[in-house]
């Protein structure tokens, strides 16, 4: 009888979380001229405000990883100029967070990237950020600035070098810090 009550409890929740998807799609839509910057977003689902982390994190960096995602997620949705950021990407703040896998280096091709500086790396337009270990030792206002920067990219927005007319990850992240009040 056990058994039986347990298959019926995970149909109903199954149920429920297929019909929950359906009415939520809509509002994560990437549909740019639906999206409002000039009033402040409503606050995240609870299931939106726990960032999508990778295989092969360990306990206490997820941790660290998630005080960061929370602050970025606070910043976007008390500053306006934080918001404005992604004005002319065609991307909420919010949904290049929510859509994004933190995925922690592991390979030494992947390590290659994480010198001189970089905290983190993601391709313009993917949706997967890679999270060096010298990430997790950055002041916690600094995690969230990087969190962001890499949802800027994510979003659509390139940088230079590869990018002649894009700006440094220097000014990037000025750029953020300042708007985003993490100075």
């Amino acid at each position: 009888m056990t058994t039986r009550r347990t298959q019926t409890a995970r149909r109903h929740l199954m149920f429920l979380l297929v019909i929950g998807q359906l009415f939520a799609a809509p509002l994560f839509a990437n549909d740019a001229s639906r999206l409002d910057h000039q009033q402040a977003p409503k606050r995240v689902k609870a299931s939106r405000r726990k960032p999508n982390i990778g295989e092969g994190m360990s306990a206490k960096d997820k941790f660290y990883l998630k005080i960061a995602y929370l602050g970025a997620i606070k910043r976007l949705e008390k500053d306006e100029s934080c918001r404005a950021l992604f004005n002319d990407l065609n991307l909420d703040g919010l949904q290049a967070l929510s859509r994004t896998l933190y995925q922690p280096v592991q390979s030494a091709a992947e390590r290659a990237y994480c010198v001189g500086g970089v905290d983190a790396y993601t391709a313009v337009g993917a949706d997967r950020v890679m999270i060096c270990r010298q990430f997790y030792q950055l002041h916690r206002r600094t995690k969230t600035a990087v969190l962001i920067h890499e949802a800027l990219h994510t979003a659509g927005m390139s940088e230079a070098p590869h990018d002649p007319d894009g700006m440094t990850p220097e000014e990037i992240n000025e750029m953020v810090e300042k708007a985003c009040a993490l100075r």
